[in-house]
């Protein structure tokens, strides 16, 4: 009965382990989570006037680059200095209309 008991303890003990590593890794995944949002986030703040950004960004959106490639060290110093420094650094978009576009959003 007490080899029993010991193999009972123990499957208790693992079970109780892989259920806290379990709301731990789910929390973790919480927290990666609003932390790309938040810098994906800071990435298209800064990318309207940083073209090296912008340039980026577009790669990962176009699948010719690594979704990685947006948190290398020198994009995100520059989405940092983006989102602190936001004067002296001139605005890349610059809208022009297209005399066709008007005309036919003027048909629908």
């Amino acid at each position: 009965m007490k080899m029993i008991a010991q193999q009972a303890i123990v499957i208790g003990a693992s079970i109780g382990g892989l259920l806290a590593a379990r709301a731990l890794a789910d929390y973790y995944q919480q927290v990666k989570v609003h932390f790309l949002n938040w810098y994906i986030s800071k990435l298209h703040v800064a990318a309207r006037r940083d073209p090296v950004i912008a340039i980026a960004s577009l790669k990962v959106t176009n699948l010719t680059a690594s979704p990685k490639s947006l948190i290398h060290s020198i994009i995100s110093l520059r989405v940092l200095l983006g989102n602190i420094l936001q004067v002296g650094i001139p605005r890349v978009v610059n809208y022009k209309r297209n005399s066709n576009a008007q005309m036919y959003s003027n048909q629908l």
